[in-house]
């Protein structure tokens, strides 16, 4: 918004403070320069709830308290700044407020922020928390990989098929995502260039072909077989594939993570 400097002087002259100082700082002025935004009614600005704003600064000062003084880095400064401000609208949620706080701490500790990039923050302020928990359980899971697989009717005896599902989604901790948002949520991730789609990519490992079978064998594979019903002559497929952290996405869950 023209005419409004995000980054207020008292925050640019905290620069000249030592370290945590400076970073604590400046993170209250912004917050409390957002916090007046929202009660002169701007509403690119708008936030909730001030008990958001006092909880998201807490959680960071929590994590920031953990880096060693000597590791902490106010050369980021303006970058904590950008992120502060591009999270605004995030704040009402706490699994949210959670990962900027994290993505923040990151920025500013020199021993994790050599490859932190502007993109990040808003990458992670465009991101619903569904799939910023879908992009944190991947990034958890061996080869930053997952299988998934999408139900078909196929002509019995023939080759012709027809998809009547979107994607389920199989973590190694027996969490299937298969409900509405699922398929949605993968191909925003994609879209922004945070994973890979790859929907006849059969795993083979014992271990992934393991995961293939937990859904063929569930409930929620059983029900909607129960609610879809298909035509005459057709039987219910599956066809196995996987999705995976691209090197962007794999970057940016390393600022996010715990």
């Amino acid at each position: 918004m023209k005419g409004i400097d995000p980054i207020p002087n008292k925050t640019k002259n905290a620069l000249m403070k030592p370290a945590a100082k400076a970073i604590g700082e400046a993170f209250g002025t912004i917050l409390n320069s957002l916090a007046h935004w929202s009660t002169d009614g701007l509403a690119r600005y708008n936030i909730s709830h001030e008990a958001d704003l006092k909880d998201f600064k807490a959680k960071y000062e929590r994590r920031l308290a953990d880096v060693p003084e000597p590791e902490i880095d106010d050369s980021k400064l303006l970058l904590v700044a950008k992120a502060i401000e591009d999270g605004q609208y995030r704040m009402d949620e706490d699994y949210m407020r959670e990962a900027f706080a994290r993505l923040i701490t990151h920025a500013s500790d020199r021993r994790t922020n050599n490859d932190y990039k502007p993109l990040y923050s808003s990458i992670l302020s465009n991101l619903s928390s569904q799939e910023a928990k879908l992009l944190i359980g991947l990034s958890a899971e061996t080869y930053s990989l997952l299988p998934l697989e999408r139900i078909k009717s196929q002509e019995h005896g023939g080759s012709a098929y027809s998809y009547i599902s979107g994607y389920a989604v199989l973590q190694s901790d027996g969490i299937i995502y298969f409900d509405a948002n699922t398929t949605l949520t993968l191909e925003l991730l994609q879209n922004a260039g945070l994973v890979s789609i790859k929907p006849q990519f059969e795993l083979t490992s014992p271990f992934y072909q393991s995961l293939y079978n937990m859904f063929e064998w569930s409930t929620q594979y059983a029900d909607f077989k129960n609610t879809h019903p298909i035509s005459s002559g057709h039987e219910y497929r599956v066809e196995r594939g996987d999705v995976e952290l691209t090197e962007l996405g794999k970057s940016f869950t390393r600022f996010i993570n715990n």
